[in-house]
């Protein structure tokens, strides 16, 4: 779950030469199994940090609810569609298009008020396991 989260958003937010840290936290709010298809719907946050002057610095982010299909063949799974619902006026319907009535009802926000700072933590651990030089690989 967390490489398909990592995957679909570390490509819609920019780069640069200190972009080296990803991270998501997400909770899943139903996973429907039918025949090979596995649909997981679900809220993530994605972060994205970079170390500057001595800080893990956020760099890019958002938190969206989503749906990510896998197919499991073998034993193994691959994402096969990982869906958003539309920005702006268009949210709600295509939300309510895609989403099951009993999730939408019990909410599709993060259930932990401190995802950011989890986030935040695994930016600041992964740099000081790295002895805060971001110019390693």
């Amino acid at each position: 779950m967390s490489d398909a989260i990592i995957s679909h958003n570390r490509n819609i937010f920019s780069g640069g030469d200190k972009q080296t840290f990803a991270t998501e936290y997400h909770d899943i709010l139903k996973t429907v199994v039918q025949d090979k298809p596995t649909e997981v719907y679900l809220v993530a946050l994605y972060a994205q940090y970079q170390f500057e002057k001595g800080e893990a610095k956020l760099t890019g982010g958002g938190s969206s609810p989503c749906v990510i299909t896998f197919a499991s063949e073998d034993g193994l799974y691959s994402v096969t569609d990982y869906w958003e619902p539309e920005d702006g006026e268009n949210f709600e319907s295509s939300l309510r298009s895609r989403f099951p009535k009993d999730i939408l009802k019990s909410g599709t926000d993060l259930s932990d008020p401190n995802a950011m700072k989890i986030c935040k933590q695994r930016a600041v651990d992964y740099f000081e396991g790295r002895g805060n030089d971001s110019s390693k690989p």
